[in-house]
C-alpha cells in the first residue's frame, strides 16, 4: 500500500463517519474497526517487503510483530499513535541474524513513518520483553492488549506463555488502583470538570480500560483477551449492565473520535473551543433554555457518571476476589435499621427484595450510612437493588408524611452529611426525591468563575457550610466558625444551600424561582412559618451580601443602613453571611481570597452593630487598627512619622486595609525620603501565592496608568488592585500581581524584589508618553463564555465625584486599556477596586473630571469603555 494510497483510505473512512445521515455512537465500532484494518493493511505490508522479503527465511520463526496499547485492542482513534512490539527470540538468533534483522527494521520503520503512520515502536528480545513487564507497569499493562500482526505466531503465543505464568496480579492490581487514584487526583476526583478529559478524567475511558485490564489479568472467561462479553457471560455483569456500558462507551469513543478530527490531533480534552462543533456532530440544537453543547455536556456527565458507578462496583467485587481466602467477612447489624448491616465497611442489604417490600427503605439507607462513619460505601448488591428500586421513588412516596421527615432527618445528621448527599446525588434518589435538582444535575453554568456544574456546586457550598461547624477546619475560615455556632441550626443553612441555585437553566431569575421551589418544599415539609421565611429569604437574597460588599461604598453609613433594612434581623444576617461565605468558596478556589474574605467580615461586623443600635463605622474601630498596626511595626520606627502619616488619610483608607497591610505601608513609607516609595513582598492566604505592590507617589493623572502599562509589559496578571488618593494628594495604590514564572512566591529571591522596586521607580519618573495599548488573547473560556459589559456611570451627591462601575470579561491588558482612556480624556482616578473573579472583572472607580457634567463627554466614556470591554464572537 503506497503513502498516498493509505492517506485515501484513511481520509475517506473519517468523511463516512462525519456524515450526518446516522448517529457517532452508532458509526464509532465500525470508524475504530476500518482505523484498525486500514493500519493493519499498511504495516503488513510494508512488513512483508522490508522483513519477510529482503531477510532469510531462517528468521521467519525468530520474530513476531505485535499491536499492543489501544491499537492491539483494535481501537485506533483518527490521531493516536499505532503502538507496536518487534518480538525477537533472543535465544536462538545469531549476531549476524540480528544486526540483518535491525537494518530491516530500520528501514521498516522509516517506510511507515513516510506512510504517514505515528508510530510508538520498541524491539525487544523475549527475555528483555519479560524483564521489562516486571519493572514497569506500563509496559505490562500494553503488553495485555497484544494482538498478533506477522511473523511467526509459535514465538507469540511462547510469549504470553510465559507473560502469564510470571504475572503477579496482586501486585498489577495494587499499582494499577494507586495509578487510579493518581490520575483521577489530577482532575480533583469528579467527572464534573467543565473542560473534561474524555480518555483520563474519572468515569472517562481509562476507567474502562482498567476494568478489562483487571479482567484480562486475572484471566476472567475462556479467551486470552477478556471481553464486555466475557464479564457478562461469567457473571460479572448483568445484561443491563452490560448494555449500559457498552451505550457509554461507544458516546465517549464517537466524543473523543470527534475531538482528533476537529482538532487535526490527538486532543482527550473536551475544550470550550471544541464543545459546539463537537455538539453539532452529534445534531444537538440549540434550545430556548439551554445552548447545544451544553445538551451535550450534560449527556457527556450522565456517561461519566455511570461509567464511574460501574467501574467503582467493578472494583468492589474485584476486590473480594483478591481477597484472602482467611480474610474475615463477618456481618454486623446496623443500630435502629435492622434492613441493613455492615461488611467490609460497606453497607450491605439484609434482602434482594428489601426495597421493593419496604420502599421507604430508600431513604433509611442513606440515614442508615451517615449514622456508621466507618462506613464507606455500598455493595454491589445494595447499588444493584437500589438502581432496580428507585422508581419506586414516584409522587405518593414524596407525598407520605413520613418520608418527607426522613427526608429532612437526613440533614439533621450529626455527622456525614456531605458524603450522604453525595452518594444520594450518585444513585439518582436526591434527583428522584426532587426533580427540581434532577433537571440541574450535569448543568453547565455560563459564566466566568464557576468551575463545576451546578449539582456539583450545590453540593460543595453544603460541604463547606458543614465545614463551619468543625474545629479542624476554624483555621481556614473563624469567623464562619464562630457564627455557626452561635446560628445554631445549620441544616436549615444546608437546605438554603441545596436550594440556591436549583433553578438554574430554567430561563429566568433563579433567585426568584428558587424562593418559589423552597417555600413550596418548606410548608410540604412541616417547617415553621419563621423557617418557611429564613428559607425564602436565604434563596432569594444570596447574591445580595457579595454584591454589597464588592460593589457599595462599606464606608458609606447609608450603604450599612440599607443593607440592615434588607436583612432585618441578626439571625438573617448571621444565616446570610454563613451562605454567601459559602457559596463564594464554592464557586472556584481562584475566586475566594483574603480581600473578599475581608470585605464580607466587615459588611457582616458593621450590620450587626448597626442593629445593636452603634454607630457602622465606629472612631474606636480606626483607633483600634492604628494600635494594633503601631506594635507591627518595626522597632526602630518613629511613632510620630507613623501618626503625621495618618493624619493625611480619611476613614476609608483605614476600612479598605486590614492591619497588617496598614502596617507594612507605614513601615515603608516612614522609612523613606524620597517622594515616591515602592515596596514589594510575596504574599501567602488561604493557599493563595501572589506577590504584593504598594506604591506611593504624588498623584498624577498617568501615574495609575503607568503601573499598569509594567504590569502588561511583563504579562503580569492584576488578581487585585487598592487605589487610593491621600488628603495631600499622594496615590498610595496597593496591587495583587500573579507571576506567570513563580509557582511558590515564598522562594522568589531578594535580587528580585530589589529590581523590581528599582524599576518600578524608575518608570514613576518618566515623562515620555504612553504607549498606546493593545488587549492580549483571550482564553477559550472567555471566547465561548463572553460576558456583555455593563458600565454605570453616577455622580457621587456628596461629592464632585463620579462612581463607575464596570463588570466585563477579564484579558490581558483590559486594565491598561481602560487607564489609558482616562489618561486620554483628563480624567482624574481618586481610588479603585479592582477585582478579579475568576475570568470575570467587576471594579469601581471613583473619578472627577470638569467634561464629566457634560452628557457629551460622559457617552464618549462610556463608549470607548465598553469598545474594549467587548469580546467580538
Amino acid at each position: 500500500m503506497s503513502s498516498s494510497t493509505y492517506s485515501l483510505i484513511r481520509q475517506k473512512i473519517l468523511n463516512q463517519f462525519c456524515k450526518p445521515e446516522l448517529s457517532p455512537t452508532v458509526r464509532v465500532r465500525r470508524l475504530l474497526r476500518d482505523l484498525t484494518t486500514a493500519a493493519d493493511a499498511c504495516i503488513q505490508t510494508a512488513w512483508q517487503k522490508h522483513i519477510d522479503e529482503n531477510t532469510p527465511t531462517s528468521l521467519a520463526p525468530l520474530v513476531s510483530l505485535v499491536a499492543v496499547g489501544g491499537y492491539g485492542r483494535g481501537e485506533l482513534l483518527p490521531n493516536s499513535d499505532i503502538d507496536l512490539l518487534v518480538l525477537i527470540d533472543g535465544v536462538n538468533i545469531s549476531a549476524a541474524q540480528r544486526a540483518q534483522l535491525d537494518s530491516a527494521i530500520e528501514a521498516w520503520v522509516s517506510a511507515l513513518w513516510d506512510e504517514g503512520l505515528t508510530l510508538g515502536h520498541s524491539v525487544r528480545t523475549v527475555e528483555e520483553c519479560l524483564s521489562f513487564c516486571q519493572e514497569d507497569l506500563s509496559t505490562q499493562t500494553a503488553i495485555l492488549e497484544g494482538r498478533l500482526l506477522a511473523g511467526s505466531k509459535a514465538l507469540f503465543d511462547g510469549f504470553y506463555q510465559s507473560f502469564h505464568a510470571q504475572f503477579d496480579l496482586p501486585t498489577f492490581w495494587r499499582e494499577k488502583i494507586a495509578e487510579m487514584r493518581q490520575r483521577h487526583a489530577k482532575f480533583a476526583d469528579t467527572p464534573y470538570s467543565l473542560e473534561p478529559n474524555c480518555k483520563e478524567s474519572p468515569g472517562g475511558l481509562r476507567d474502562l480500560h482498567l476494568m478489562l485490564w483487571l479482567a484480562r489479568a486475572a484471566r476472567i472467561g475462556n479467551t486470552h483477551r477478556t471481553s464486555w462479553q466475557d464479564l457478562r457471560d461469567t457473571g460479572w455483569l448483568s445484561t443491563e449492565q452490560w448494555r449500559l456500558l457498552q451505550r457509554c462507551e461507544n458516546w465517549l469513543l464517537a466524543m473523543r473520535a470527534h475531538l482528533h478530527i476537529l482538532s487535526r490531533r490527538a486532543e482527550n480534552r473536551v475544550l470550550f473551543d471544541l464543545q459546539g462543533s463537537v455538539a453539532e456532530a452529534f445534531s444537538f440544537k440549540n434550545t430556548p433554555g439551554k445552548r447545544a453543547s451544553e445538551l451535550l455536556m450534560q449527556r457527556y456527565y450522565l456517561s461519566a457518571k455511570t461509567i464511574s458507578l460501574r467501574c467503582t462496583l467493578f472494583l468492589q467485587k474485584f476486590d473480594h476476589l483478591m481477597s484472602p481466602p482467611t480474610s474475615s467477612h463477618t456481618p454486623h447489624r446496623v443500630k435502629d435499621f435492622p434492613d441493613f448491616f455492615v461488611v467490609d465497611n460497606l453497607l450491605n442489604i439484609a434482602r434482594d427484595d428489601v426495597f421493593i417490600e419496604k420502599p421507604h427503605l430508600l431513604l433509611d439507607l442513606f440515614l442508615a450510612y451517615a449514622s456508621r462513619p466507618d462506613v464507606t460505601g455500598l455493595t454491589s448488591r445494595t447499588w444493584d437493588a437500589l438502581l432496580k428500586a428507585r422508581h419506586y421513588i414516584n409522587p405518593d412516596f414524596r407525598r407520605d408524611p413520613a418520608n418527607r421527615q426522613r427526608f429532612i432527618e437526613i440533614f439533621k445528621c450529626p455527622d456525614g452529611i456531605t458524603h450522604t448527599l453525595r452518594l444520594m446525588n450518585q444513585t439518582g434518589i436526591l434527583g428522584r426525591y426532587l426533580p427540581a435538582f434532577r433537571h440541574i444535575v450535569g448543568q453547565m453554568q455560563h459564566d466566568l468563575f464557576h468551575i463545576y456544574t451546578v449539582d456539583q456546586h450545590i453540593l460543595t457550598v453544603i460541604r463547606n457550610l458543614r465545614r463551619f461547624t468543625l474545629e479542624e477546619h476554624i483555621h481556614h475560615h473563624e469567623l464562619a466558625n464562630q457564627v455557626m455556632s452561635e446560628f445554631g441550626e445549620p441544616w436549615l443553612l444546608y437546605l438554603a444551600g441545596l436550594f440556591h441555585d436549583i433553578a438554574k437553566g430554567r430561563g429566568g431569575d433563579h433567585s426568584e424561582l428558587g424562593t418559589v421551589d423552597v417555600a413550596r418544599f418548606a410548608k410540604q415539609h412541616g417547617l415553621s412559618t419563621e423557617q418557611i421565611s429564613l428559607l425564602k429569604f436565604l434563596v432569594q437574597h444570596h447574591l445580595t451580601m457579595s454584591t454589597f460588599a464588592q460593589k457599595e461604598d462599606l464606608t458609606d453609613v447609608e450603604v450599612i443602613a440599607k443593607f440592615a433594612k434588607l436583612v432585618r434581623t441578626p439571625r438573617r444576617l448571621q444565616a446570610l453571611y454563613l451562605l454567601t461565605v459559602a457559596d463564594i468558596r464554592g464557586t472556584s478556589p481562584k475566586v475566594w481570597n483574603a480581600w473578599k474574605d475581608k470585605l464580607l467580615s466587615d459588611l457582616y461586623r458593621m450590620t450587626l452593630r448597626y442593629m445593636s443600635g452603634r454607630t457602622p463605622i465606629p472612631a474606636d474601630l480606626i483607633k483600634k487598627r492604628q494600635e494594633n498596626a503601631l506594635r507591627q511595626l518595626p522597632p526602630d520606627t518613629s511613632n510620630e512619622a507613623v501618626h503625621n502619616l495618618w493624619r493625611q488619610f480619611d476613614t476609608e483608607y483605614f476600612l479598605r486595609h486590614d492591619t497588617a497591610t496598614i502596617a507594612w505601608h507605614a513601615a515603608h513609607i516612614t522609612s523613606h525620603t524620597d517622594e515616591t516609595t515602592v515596596a514589594a513582598q510575596p504574599y501567602i492566604s488561604n493557599s493563595e501565592h501572589s506577590l504584593h505592590i504598594m506604591v506611593y507617589t504624588p498623584d498624577a493623572v498617568d501615574v495609575f496608568a503607568r503601573l499598569c502599562s509594567f504590569f502588561q509589559q511583563r504579562q503580569w496578571s492584576i488578581f487585585d488592585a487598592q487605589i487610593y488618593t491621600s488628603t495631600h494628594n499622594y496615590a498610595l495604590d496597593t496591587f495583587q500581581i500573579v507571576l506567570p514564572e513563580f509557582d511558590k512566591l515564598d522562594h522568589v529571591k531578594p535580587e528580585f524584589i530589589a529590581e523590581l522596586v528599582a524599576e518600578l521607580e524608575h518608570t514613576l519618573s518618566q515623562t515620555t508618553p504612553l504607549r498606546e495599548p493593545s488587549l492580549g488573547r483571550l482564553s477559550p473560556r472567555s471566547r465561548n463564555f463572553p460576558i456583555t459589559p455593563l458600565m454605570l456611570l453616577q455622580p457621587d451627591e456628596d461629592k464632585d465625584e463620579y462612581v463607575l462601575r464596570l463588570t466585563a470579561t477579564d484579558r490581558p491588558g483590559i486594565l491598561y486599556s481602560i487607564a489609558y482612556i482616562f489618561k486620554t480624556l483628563k480624567i482624574r482616578l481618586h481610588s479603585a477596586r479592582v477585582v478579579t473573579l475568576g475570568e470575570r472583572l467587576e471594579d469601581v472607580f471613583i473619578i472627577s473630571s470638569a467634561q464629566l457634567s457634560n452628557p457629551s463627554h460622559m457617552a464618549q466614556l462610556e463608549e470607548e469603555i465598553i469598545k474594549v470591554c467587548t469580546v467580538e464572537n
